[in-house]
């Protein structure tokens, strides 16, 4: 479905106030001390970008923020539903307990080219380098804001960091205490059976030492309902997560623990059915906060370990140790600089159940942020990545920062980025009958495969208002030494015997992004962007899950002191999915998201009682296409309306 007078309407109705809301302001602008006073206080401060704190106008790279209000406002179930919302951020939904998110493009069913991380922490299972979005043990309400940094970021960040940076920055106990309620609950229960509970509470003393704890309980039966012919998309998972925080002198210092025991039908092709997926984690973070030149450490440990009847089995754990130090050298110069080390082992029968892999990587990174005036900064970073398969990797960046008059910011960045083969590309051995029921392929890793690159330009502009802001991204990335797993012998009959991951081809892609979000009045909110991205292979081929166009809009309103309104309008245009045999067309969609709240009783922290509509005109539309896989059960699930009802509050 592409846009029906319904949605047209909507749009038109959207742009319409957008247009009537800025033209007075951004046409006419007056420039009064109290509009600069409003937009330093209102200016989001990000810290992924550089690993240091610093306005989005400042950033070297074009980032977005989601903030701890707008998921309240948005009535999100799941982070997929906030994402979606966000210029060049490709999210691909194959079934109710199963989907995919990339950055400009290069989505896939195992998503490998996107580094998450959870305060900095990454989140995604070494395996393949893939996140399990509805399964990854977090809750919504301990989350302060998401940053989304649009861009490679392997300079600072290394493998993983390719075409983009996702990190989930959490409230501390100290946060949460300094906060008018201490405790709160959110819970959601609609259509599929579904259940999304969540409580989290804090005490202790700020200043000195404090404990949080968070817990969730997150059910559905999904869009297939188990039955024989439709995908098993169903999954549970309970969620309990602490931390633990001391103020020292001038630094704090957070342990962190969690764990989920999920059980899930994974369908996506070994058909995982009531596979039980237990994650852990525990982190010990140091910062520095009050000192000239802050240092940090971060020691974690990963653990997935997933379990099936049926022996589809796989145990991954990593060990990460992280430095850095922020150094001023001059007033107008400073250096971000760190090492890290990342153990990996695993274990799992698609690489042999009766060998335990494991790696050692090890990497050193510097950053410099020079003032050229009052005007002007460049960035320039180098980061040296060593890899036991296929040596050290050298990843540079450097961008220039031009503040102009009347608060408009011009950008200008050359970086490079890389995928290091996952342990999948490296080790898997697995005979299954992938395209003959008679005949066994042997799915085989390839130790000499080399890492993807890419090498990417990029131009943005942004423009701060008293109300807002506005930007506009270009961009062109350049893709080489792409892995794919490719057949390389075959039987008398032509079906495939071995096939094995090989840097096949290269890529190139080009984009433009324009975002805008206005505060209308203090009670009114408007988010409007939209993405376009053009890649093809070295053949001439479109990439796979990579929708030429993207547009989004949506209004956040406080219609008076009880009533509360959002309404997201989410387009996604057609791409292309290439089989071993044919090319196939994923149609466009559109789906409108709503959520109507109502405050109860008169206190000034009242509890909330919403309706929340995902999908809201049930627009029933594949987000991946309809395919045959080596089991007979479905994998893709069509997606449909989802309503809740939902109760949230604290005390």
């Amino acid at each position: 479905m592409i846009f029906s007078s319904r949605n047209i309407l909507f749009a038109s109705w959207v742009t319409l106030i957008f247009f009537r809301s800025i033209c007075p302001g951004y046409c006419q602008e007056r420039h009064t001390s109290t509009d600069t006073e409003l937009l330093m206080a209102t200016e989001q401060t990000v810290i992924t970008v550089t690993k240091k704190a610093q306005r989005i106008s400042d950033s070297p790279s074009a980032v977005s923020v989601i903030t701890d209000e707008q998921i309240r406002a948005s009535g999100a179930t799941n982070l997929l539903d906030l994402l979606r919302y966000v210029p060049g951020v490709d999210v691909m939904e194959s079934n109710r307990s199963v989907g995919n998110v990339s950055i400009r493009g290069f989505n896939s069913k195992y998503s490998n080219k996107l580094l998450v991380m959870v305060d900095g922490r990454s989140i995604y299972y070494d395996f393949n380098g893939g996140v399990l979005w509805f399964l990854n043990g977090l809750t919504l309400s301990q989350i302060k804001r998401i940053e989304i940094v649009r861009g490679p970021g392997s300079a600072l960040y290394g493998a993983n960091a390719f075409n983009g940076v996702i990190n989930i920055i959490t409230k501390t106990p100290s946060e949460l205490l300094s906060e008018e309620l201490k405790s709160s609950i959110r819970s959601f229960f609609g259509t599929q059976d579904s259940n999304f509970s969540e409580f989290q509470t804090a005490v202790g003393d700020p200043k000195n030492l404090s404990f949080s704890f968070k817990a969730a309980y997150n059910h559905s039966l999904g869009y297939g309902r188990k039955t024989a012919v439709q995908v098993r998309d169903s999954y549970y998972i309970p969620i309990v997560n602490a931390d633990i925080e001391k103020k020292l002198r001038n630094a704090s210092l957070i342990l962190s623990a969690g764990t989920s025991d999920s059980t899930s039908d994974f369908v996506q092709d070994f058909d995982i059915k009531n596979g039980n997926f237990h994650r852990s984690f525990l982190s010990l973070a140091y910062r520095e906060e009050k000192t000239r030149n802050p240092v940090s450490a971060k020691l974690y440990m990963n653990s997935l370990v997933l379990t099936e009847p049926t022996l589809k089995d796989l145990d991954s754990v990593s060990y990460d140790v992280e430095v850095q130090q922020t150094r001023s050298l001059s007033p107008s110069n400073s250096i971000v600089y760190g090492g890290s080390y990342r153990r990996l082992q695993e274990r799992s029968v698609l690489t042999n159940p009766n060998l335990l892999h494991g790696q050692d990587l090890w990497a050193a990174f510097a950053q410099d942020d020079q003032h050229l005036g009052k005007h002007t900064n460049i960035f320039s970073g180098l980061r040296f990545d060593h890899h036991p398969l296929y040596g050290t990797n050298i990843t540079p960046r450097i961008s220039i920062v031009e503040h102009l008059k009347v608060r408009q910011t011009l950008r200008a960045s050359f970086g490079m980025a890389f995928r290091t083969p996952t342990l999948f590309d490296a080790y898997a051995f697995m005979p299954y009958n992938f395209f003959d029921p008679n005949v066994i392929t042997l799915l085989q890793g390839n130790l000499n495969a080399k890492p993807e690159r890419l090498t990417s330009w990029e131009l943005g502009y942004r423009k701060e208002m008293h109300n807002g802001y506005f930007g506009t991204n270009l961009f062109y990335n350049k893709i080489s030494d792409m892995l794919s797993q490719i057949p390389t012998q075959f039987d008398s009959n032509g079906v495939p015997t071995v096939i094995t991951a090989l840097n096949a081809k290269g890529a190139h892609a080009a984009g433009l992004e324009i975002e805008s979000e206005m505060r209308l009045s203090p009670r009114n909110k408007i988010l409007l962007n939209y993405a376009y991205q053009d890649a093809v292979d070295t053949l001439g081929s479109r990439i796979d899950f990579t929708p030429v166009h993207k547009f989004n809009a949506s209004i956040t309103s406080s219609l008076n002191k009880r009533w509360e309104l959002f309404l997201g309008m989410h387009y996604v245009s057609s791409s292309v999915f290439h089989t071993a045999s044919s090319l196939l067309k994923v149609q466009p969609y559109t789906r409108v998201d709503a959520r109507f709240g109502y405050k109860l009783g008169k206190s000034n922290n009242p509890w909330t009682l919403s309706l929340v509509a995902t999908n809201l005109f049930d627009d029933r539309h594949y987000e991946f296409p309809l395919t045959s896989g080596p089991s007979t059960t479905p994998q893709v699930a069509q997606l449909r309306r989802s309503l809740y009802i939902a109760l949230s509050g604290g005390f």
